[in-house]
């Protein structure tokens, strides 16, 4: 049912990112100019042949930092897809962090149900990190 794939379908992913529920989360800058960055690994994430979520992998000094975005419609199998993504980076890396803003305590939730541990916090964001 779910399936994980790199993508280089840079139109999809800018689709994705810049969903209206997903955009105002990740930037506060005007998504008509976002140009998606080719450096990133971009791991689509399908259900039934539907884009469902992404996984951005970028390239850091100890690993890779790691964002997660699903679509709403498929935010409901969230857990599923998580672990689908992550199964699939461990063919790229064997340890990813990821920043999540303290505003987004679900995130933080869904991070540590990952299997993330917080590393880190400031009064702004949690620092985290995952080896696979």
């Amino acid at each position: 049912m779910i399936e994980v794939n790199q993508t280089h379908d840079y139109d999809l992913v800018k689709q994705i990112l810049t969903d209206d529920d997903i955009w105002w989360r990740i930037s506060d800058t005007d998504k008509e100019g976002f140009v998606v960055p080719p450096e990133p690994i971009y791991l689509l994430a399908t259900v039934l042949d539907q884009p469902a979520a992404l996984f951005v992998l970028h390239e850091e000094e100890a690993g890779y930092g790691s964002h997660f975005q699903a679509l709403p419609l498929f935010r409901r199998y969230k857990d599923k897809l998580g672990r689908a993504v992550l199964k699939k980076a461990k063919e790229y890396t064997d340890k990813l962090s990821a920043e999540i803003p303290k505003r987004f305590d679900n995130v933080k939730r869904f991070a540590l149900d990952q299997g993330y541990k917080i590393i880190n916090e400031d009064d702004e964001n949690w620092y985290f990190e995952r080896k696979l």
